[in-house]
């Protein structure tokens, strides 16, 4: 690798992931490349003092409140075992004993139960501050993405006791970080994850002690053995372009190579081999129902209900606007797509699989319920055909097979797009893509009710192909640098192979320090130039855009995708 020296720096790593291998090996990988560079690393890391941290959060089963301490005992051990693998210079740990609660802290605590047990929804608590920071709003990120919450849910008394538990833990980490700022001045902070409680926490309580803070993403999927990751500032904020992809897009020239990457990870999705695919192709026994449903009707129209509870979280914690272009809320869309439906057309409603039980064996969503009376008065309509949130009919299977997608701020639209579907994001602000760019939206809503009832011709409506393969180009491949942690990708026998040989071999101490350097050559020789000194990305701006290849094989993908999923 051919890395430019750097004067001296500080960079702390803030990992309080270190027993979710693909965060912690990444962030281990980021320590030992900048201890090469002669880089002061300090670490920041957590002594088995939070109850709520994103390790515990991300059990494949929720952890009842008064199960907490016990259970978290040998997983604990485990966290710190891995901790220790990261090269550092200086360390810093929450501590029970050095952060612990104080008496102003602990009356707020008191004060917080009290609120709850007479008003038992969120809401009700987010103005609680202390040392004028919103702890209670902050905490709430991890909370109500964990447990599919919006701050109007009215809380049982395991769900209040665990958002307490999430709380302390806020406040835990506010001392513990007014510590580090006494004793530490830093360059920049490094953390997975912007968006995330203890980052966010990190940041307010550190803007005094850190010149800059970068979240470590992840590029959003991938099928190859190896992680590709990229540095936003702070945190990727819920809006169609962030900072990273506007740097990029300004000089980047579309390749051929990159948009094969990206239609590939694409087809593994729509093959349900992606982690977030949700459904699965090779279900089909679903498939009957629906198939004599869409036979019945020369067009159909199809809404993707998203999940708010997702969008919910970084309304409250990160003052994200619900965008109401066309439409106040969810609710507001789903009851109008119903009552002015045209009884010649065909409609299908298709709940998002995460208001559902999945990943982890956990709850259905509180969302389903509320939808539900809209989901009922739409299955009495003979011209509907409703698609449950646990049903494995695949979503992608819907899409070919409609003429038109419907949605909110979900991925999926992307994916219709490139399956060569139109496609209407109604909600577009809350969209991480620029969707009136990649395909014509409707100006109004009046305009919009006149395409879902077949006053307009939906041909008028196409995804514009070019743009579309510049964004899926960059998101998806270029955006992203290798570096040689593992994906995670099992999928492909290459995949499994590495995974086996990196977690069996490579992360132990000794064999870490002798093999990363050889795995290092063949990784990114220009990332700790683009995250330090952010110069531009090698050859990310050379040469031309390849148009002419690129709808060549975005033509030739959509014939396979159709050939294979539709047979």
């Amino acid at each position: 690798m051919n890395i430019t020296k750097y004067e001296t720096m500080t960079i702390g790593i803030l990992n309080l992931d270190a027993t979710i291998p693909m965060y912690h090996e990444a962030l281990r990988y980021m320590a030992y490349s900048l201890s090469k560079q002669g880089i002061e690393v300090v670490y920041l890391g957590c002594n088995a003092a939070l109850q709520r941290c994103i390790n515990i959060n991300s059990q494949p089963e929720f952890w009842k409140s008064s199960e907490v301490d016990t259970r978290k005992k040998s997983f604990c051990a485990n966290c710190q075992l891995q901790q220790n693998k990261l090269r550092r210079q200086i360390s810093f740990t929450v501590s029970l004993e050095l952060d612990r609660l104080n008496s102003e802290q602990e009356n707020l605590l008191r004060k917080i139960e009290e609120v709850l047990a007479k008003d038992p929804r969120g809401a009700s608590i987010m103005d609680f501050k202390y040392k004028g920071i919103e702890f209670c709003k902050i905490a709430f990120y991890d909370y109500s993405i964990v447990g599919k919450l919006s701050d109007l849910s009215v809380l049982d008394s395991e769900e209040i006791s665990r958002l307490i538990q999430h709380i302390r833990d806020s406040l835990l980490l506010q001392n513990f970080f007014e510590r580090v700022g006494r004793e530490c001045r830093f360059d920049k902070i490094i953390y997975v994850n912007g968006n995330y409680s203890h980052n966010t926490l990190a940041r307010t309580v550190l803007g005094d002690s850190c010149k800059e803070f970068l979240s470590l993403e992840f590029q959003f999927s991938s099928y190859k053995s190896w992680n590709r990751i990229f540095f936003e500032k702070d945190r990727i904020p819920v809006t169609p372009r962030w900072q990273t992809i506007n740097n990029l897009e300004s000089i980047y020239k579309l390749k051929r190579d990159d948009l094969k990457a990206a239609l590939r990870i694409m087809r593994n999705r729509f093959l349900g081999n992606d982690f977030n695919s949700y459904t699965q192709l090779g279900k089909k026994s679903a498939f009957a129902g629906f198939d004599a449903f869409r036979d019945k009707y020369k067009t159909v129209i199809s809404y993707f209900l998203s999940s708010t509870d997702e969008l919910y979280s970084h309304i409250i914690t990160h003052g994200v606007k619900f965008d109401d272009t066309y439409y106040p809320d969810q609710y507001a869309l789903l009851e109008d797509f119903i009552q002015n439906a045209n009884k010649g057309i065909g409609y299908v409603i298709r709940v998002h699989p995460r208001l559902a039980p999945n990943k982890r064996e956990r709850i259905i969503s509180r969302e389903l319920t509320e939808v539900r009376k809209y989901l009922n008065l739409a299955g009495a309509k003979d011209n509907f055909f409703v698609i449950e949130a646990d049903n494995p009919l695949s979503s992608y299977y819907i899409v070919l097979k409609s003429d038109l997608v419907v949605g909110g701020w979900s991925t999926i639209a992307i994916e219709a797009l490139v399956a060569g579907k139109p496609v209407f994001a109604l909600f577009p602000s809350n969209c991480m893509f620029p969707i009136s760019e990649l395909c014509r939206q409707p100006a109004d809503i009046t305009e919009y009710r006149r395409i879902i009832n077949g006053e307009t011709m939906l041909s008028e409506y196409k995804p514009c192909d070019v743009k579309l393969m510049r964004w899926i180009s960059m998101v998806y491949n270029a955006l992203g640098k290798p570096i040689p942690s593992p994906r995670g990708s099992r999928a492909t026998f290459i995949g499994k192979l590495y995974d086996f040989f990196y977690y069996r071999v490579v992360t132990h101490k000794v064999a870490y320090d002798l093999l990363m350097p050889l795995l290092s050559f063949f990784s990114s020789s220009d990332l700790l130039n683009m995250m330090i000194m952010k110069k531009p990305i090698d050859g990310i701006s050379e040469g031309q855009d390849d148009i002419k290849g690129g709808l060549e094989e975005l033509s030739r993908f959509r014939q396979k995708v159709r050939d294979v999923i539709l047979g």
